[in-house]
């Protein structure tokens, strides 16, 4: 047992271990994120029994099912913030700092616009959406699912064009200050709902208002002082804006944004495709399991995070020694998630009963697939940070072509077929990981030995 022991503690030394300056700076942003995240975790835990003492189990899986659509509109402020974040990082190294304010302004310039052709959209297609069907609820219930349905788009909106802020975090290697932003808003919204809960009798549409507006305030506050303080000299402005000099900026942005689309449709849109199948009612089981082994990547997204830019500079310098190096442990760390995700799953059945209580049961098969969806979601994380990282995602976005398309059919395959049921969701996923990981291991090894060519070097 010692033996193990003093053999894991060796193994955090290796990962551990700082070689230069960029590994430094990585290493001090995951420190302060573990703090921020960690926080931001022990908030979700709070605020799921919190909410669904709220609203009650029914209205809890239809809010998690409404904020699962909103994730689909926050893949424009994502894909072409990454775009920006990649020309960021080689801009700051230059110190070009006017090509910088360029790019920044005309990237708020573009999503400001598209938040308000959004809001419109949203407030005209609501009106024609059957959210009985969709939802599985009462008939009586569709004009309150409408309003909040609209709250919520307008204020993820909003948020489109405050985001940029955080490629600009994460270009300058402080992914850190996003935890700091996100936790704020995290803050106020526990902060609400306890005294919704206290001065309030259960509602959805109070629960909207407060978890969309509250995101909106924190962002609101971190763009005012920031771009009045440290990045005050590639603060946007209007005679920036260069909508004729964005080509190479929305053209890879575009590509960010497919690739963000598939994510999100096979990775973050389980609710949708649980409440379609299954009902309502069983998004709140598969969110609470979801939640649970959800610590994992949650954590894991703490220590990646800033390796994205790391791996862009490092690129950019020829660095090839540091990025071996650098997947080498990382794909180490794959190894102790996987211990972490087996001791989550053995103690999941009593994790459960003191968190939710008696009245949601949580099948041991969704925990299993859990489990094994989050080990695969780690080991293709570290290679597809890299691949993003350095913009050659060419082979992944005609990957994504081919899940985009099988990936209902897939899902109703194992969820009616192979009578899974709420698990055949994970296990697509896990399936679609494994693919992935296939693919851009390849397109690492390739491009790491100077031998990829045609679509393995786009």
């Amino acid at each position: 047992m010692l033996a193990k022991m003093l053999q894991v503690g060796n193994l955090f030394l290796r990962i551990g271990r700082v070689d230069n300056k960029r590994t430094l700076i990585v290493y001090r942003n995951i420190i302060a994120s573990v703090f921020l995240k960690g926080a931001g975790v022990l908030i979700s835990f709070i605020m799921v029994p919190l909410t669904i003492s709220y609203v009650n189990v029914q209205n809890f899986g239809i809010w998690m099912t409404i904020s699962s659509i909103t994730l689909w509109f926050g893949i424009i402020d994502v894909g072409f913030g990454n775009g920006l974040r990649n020309q960021l990082v080689v801009n700051f190294a230059q110190n070009d700092f006017d090509v910088a304010k360029r790019s920044l302004s005309t990237l708020y310039f573009i999503l400001i616009l598209s938040a308000i052709f959004l809001s419109c959209l949203c407030g005209i297609l609501t009106n024609f959406i059957n959210w009985v069907e969709l939802f599985h609820i009462d008939k009586s219930e569709q004009p309150i699912i409408q309003h909040v349905i609209l709250i919520v788009l307008t204020s993820f909106s909003i948020q489109i064009a405050l985001k940029p802020i955080n490629s600009v975090l994460l270009a300058d290697q402080r992914s850190s200050m996003t935890s700091w932003i996100l936790l704020s808003g995290n803050l106020l919204a526990l902060f609400c709902v306890f005294v919704a809960v206290r001065f309030t009798s259960g509602s959805l549409l109070t629960l909207a208002y407060i978890q969309s507006c509250t995101p909106v305030i924190s962002l609101v506050i971190a763009n005012v002082w920031l771009f009045s303080t440290k990045y005050k000299h590639i603060a946007p402005s209007l005679s920036a804006v260069r909508l004729r000099n964005s080509k190479s900026l929305f053209g890879t942005g575009g590509q960010f944004l497919f690739l963000q689309i598939s994510s999100v449709l096979m990775f973050s849109s389980g609710n949708i495709v649980v409440s379609y199948f299954l009902g309502s009612d069983q998004v709140t089981v598969y969110t609470v399991a979801n939640r649970y082994f959800g610590v994992i990547p949650l954590l894991y997204g703490i220590i990646i995070t800033p390796y994205w830019s790391a791996f862009t500079d490092a690129y950019a310098k020829q660095d090839k020694v540091w990025i071996i190096n650098t997947m080498r442990k990382l794909n180490q760390f794959t190894l102790l998630v996987l211990v972490s995700v087996v001791s989550l799953l053995f103690f999941a059945n009593k994790a459960y009963g003191y968190w939710v209580g008696e009245k949601i049961y949580i099948p041991f098969l969704l925990s299993i697939s859990f489990a094994c969806y989050v080990v695969s979601y780690t080991a293709l994380g570290n290679y597809n940070y890299f691949i993003n990282g350095i913009g050659k995602i060419r082979v992944l976005l005609l990957a994504s072509i081919f899940g985009l398309i099988l990936y209902i059919p897939l899902n109703y395959i194992f969820i009616k077929y192979l009578n899974l049921g709420i698990s055949g969701v994970v296990w697509v996923s896990t399936l679609w990981n494994l693919i992935l990981i296939l693919l851009c291991r390849t397109q690492y090894k390739k491009i790491i030995n100077d031998t990829a060519s045609g679509l393995w070097n786009k």
